[in-house]
């Protein structure tokens, strides 16, 4: 009789120290998620790699094409088109020296043009979506 109480107190024991073991890990375990969670969500929403986002933070700005058109760059791969008072929201993506520029508005022709940016001076070379052409624009100084 005294050897089953033993035994049972034994096992009563390992459980408890079982359950508090358990219960450090779970901890363990729910912040490695949370902080994982929060790599994925970042790696997810931003969906660009290294180079591509340090090539969108080169090309940020405003670059005016003439009196009535400019292209809006910001860091976050989002812009704008200005045309003669209208604004038209894109998004766009870098790489290498290619620009895809993604119209919100299903109305308006994407684009992807080749590019580069020397000092103040962005020249796009059209290719598919555009009317081709070389573009120079000039970025707006404030």
């Amino acid at each position: 009789m005294i050897a089953i109480a033993v035994i049972a107190i034994i096992t009563i024991n390992k459980k408890e120290e079982s359950a508090t073991s358990n219960q450090s890990t779970d901890v363990v375990n729910a912040d490695k998620n949370v902080t994982n969670s929060n790599i994925n969500a970042t790696t997810i929403s931003d969906n660009k790699t290294e180079d591509e986002y340090e090539s969108n933070v080169n090309l940020v700005g405003t670059y005016i094409y003439n009196e009535n058109v400019k292209y809006e760059f910001k860091e976050d791969g989002k812009g704008a088109m200005h045309d003669s008072g209208m604004k038209f929201d894109y998004t766009y993506t870098v790489n290498n020296n290619k620009l895809e520029i993604d119209f919100t508005l299903d109305a308006l022709r994407d684009a992807s043009y080749t590019y580069t940016l020397e000092g103040e001076t962005l020249t796009l070379v059209g290719g598919e979506g555009t009317t081709g052409g070389e573009y120079r624009l000039q970025k707006e100084t404030k």
